[in-house]
């Protein structure tokens, strides 16, 4: 009894210290799980967080490639509410008796030129490279033509040139008579080469320069007559000389039926070639030039409508 009764405070603070113990072991692994099930949370979080906004980023290239009838896209991506138009304080461009007569596209009444070689292996123009995106996501024919009009040495803006000089109209339009929508938004649509002739000549009004249509010219004439001459040329084709595709989206316009608007596409400064490439002052891409094989680009420039302009002298 005496050894059990001196003995016991021992064995009583063993138990507790132990129980103490066991306790704060128990705090400590609830404190670290509860740490580690708030980084896994955060962690989470944080992956669906940067999930959500790659998405956005890429929605958002997506439209603003995409949402022109520019892009391989249905029909249904492609509703007419969904183009933003310029402001109204933005000019139209009025008539201009002056103006160069242009042909219709597409134009088929006008027989292909004959194929002439040009007389280099090699050839390029060093114009002036301008990138569309930052401000002008589907600008492409504008911005084209301002870098042709840079190389001819005339000091002009790309905004003055589509607010004081390009023909704009909310869609319905007709690509042969007016932009549709807005070059300053995504939900843009573009025109054709008759469009950029006569805004070309409202911007060189009081100069030396005109500008000529052309159309049903072969590429590698384009390079003998103009490219040899330096003289660059404003270049209908598609987006990555893609394969052109007939829009689905079709519309009438002052009783004129739209059933031949090609996808997607695009216009370019043709500045030069090589043996196996084209050379472009491309406005979609940042690089100052940029090559391009020789078949997709005759592909795309035949699907949209062998078209093309020159600035020349009077």
């Amino acid at each position: 009894m005496n050894f059990l009764y001196f003995n016991f405070p021992v064995w009583y603070n063993q138990i507790k210290y132990s129980y103490d113990k066991d306790v704060l072991m128990s705090k400590k692994r609830r404190k670290s799980k509860n740490t580690g099930l708030k980084i896994m949370l955060f962690l989470f979080i944080s992956v669906i967080g940067a999930a959500a906004v790659i998405s956005a980023v890429k929605l958002n290239n997506r439209q603003s490639h995409e949402g022109l009838g520019r892009t391989m896209q249905s029909a249904e991506q492609e509703p007419y509410s969904s183009i933003v138009t310029f402001s109204s304080g933005d000019s139209n461009a009025s008539s201009d008796s002056k103006i160069n007569s242009t042909v219709s596209i597409p134009a088929e009444s006008v027989a292909e030129e004959p194929v002439i070689t040009p007389k280099h292996k090699r050839r390029i123009i060093k114009a002036k490279h301008i990138y569309q995106q930052d401000k002008w996501p589907t600008g492409c024919e504008s911005v084209s033509a301002v870098m042709a009009i840079h190389y001819a040495g005339i000091d002009i803006s790309v905004d003055h040139f589509i607010n004081n000089c390009l023909e704009k109209k909310t869609p319905p339009f007709d690509p042969n008579i007016q932009f549709g929508g807005s070059p300053y938004d995504s939900g843009g649509w573009g025109c054709y080469s008759p469009v950029i002739t006569k805004a070309l000549d409202k911007a060189l009004k009081g100069t030396k320069f005109t500008a000529k249509q052309l159309v049903n010219v072969p590429v590698e004439t384009l390079c003998a007559k103009y490219i040899d001459k330096d003289i660059p040329v404003i270049f209908w084709a598609t987006i990555d000389m893609q394969k052109p595709e007939e829009s689905p989206k079709k519309w009438d316009y002052n009783g004129t039926y739209i059933d031949y608007w090609m996808r997607p596409e695009h216009c370019l400064l043709l500045v030069g070639y090589n043996e196996d490439s084209y050379i472009f002052c491309d406005p979609w891409k940042k690089e100052n030039y940029t090559y391009y094989k020789k078949d997709k680009v005759v592909t795309a420039y035949k699907g949209e409508y062998s078209q093309a302009v020159i600035i020349t002298k009077r």
